[in-house]
């Protein structure tokens, strides 16, 4: 049975991808405006791509 791979983004990616800084994603994350990061491991978090890649797609405009 294979297994699915899901592709992720690492913090400076989804900085990179958004345009938008850490404390702002972190602020959003906790209004539940951004998708929540994967935790990899004790020190390191991810975000699943096509979660990111949604968001950003479908983001609202601001002016």
């Amino acid at each position: 049975m294979p297994i699915d791979k899901k592709r992720l983004y690492t913090p400076r990616e989804v900085f990179k991808n958004t345009t938008l800084s850490r404390s702002t994603i972190n602020r959003m994350v906790k209004k539940e405006k951004f998708p929540a990061p994967i935790r990899i491991s004790y020190r390191r978090i991810a975000w699943d791509a096509d979660e990111v890649d949604h968001y950003i797609v479908n983001c609202p405009v601001t002016h």
